[in-house]
């Protein structure tokens, strides 16, 4: 079981510059931007130097074999459209850092502000940030 909690996830700022757009037309306001940690076959060492706890929490998970692994981040006052992933191979795990992560996954509305969720991304879903910080 792997469990990341906010502490380990507040070295996560625009300061680090190290954020690509998720966007990829799902974006419907605000920003939307993503972590990279796993690429290609290695860790990326800048980006683990910035969370360094996340990057060794996920290695002794076992993550980083095959594909990609990041962390993506809806900032506040951001939004997506409504989307979903071809597969439930991989899984989403949320941490809402403070204020309100709305979430809406199938029928089901989720208002997320304190203990992180593990969701299915084949799902139907979006995402909308009304906190003061980035949702993780």
């Amino acid at each position: 079981r792997l469990i990341l909690n906010r502490k380990g996830s507040s070295g996560i700022n625009a300061e680090y510059g190290l954020f690509g757009d998720m966007g990829g037309g799902n974006t419907k306001e605000g920003v939307w931007g993503y972590f990279g940690l796993y690429e290609d076959g290695k860790w990326l060492s800048e980006e683990c130097k910035a969370v360094p706890r996340i990057c060794k929490k996920l290695q002794a998970a076992g993550y980083g074999t095959v594909g990609k692994t990041y962390v993506s981040i809806l900032y506040p006052s951001s939004a997506t459209y409504p989307h979903s992933a071809p597969s439930n191979e991989i899984l989403h795990l949320i941490i809402p850092t403070s204020g309100s992560t709305n979430l809406r996954i199938a029928d089901k509305n989720l208002v997320l502000s304190e203990e992180p969720v593990v969701i299915d991304p084949s799902f139907d879903k979006e995402f909308s940030n009304e906190g003061a910080d980035a949702a993780v």
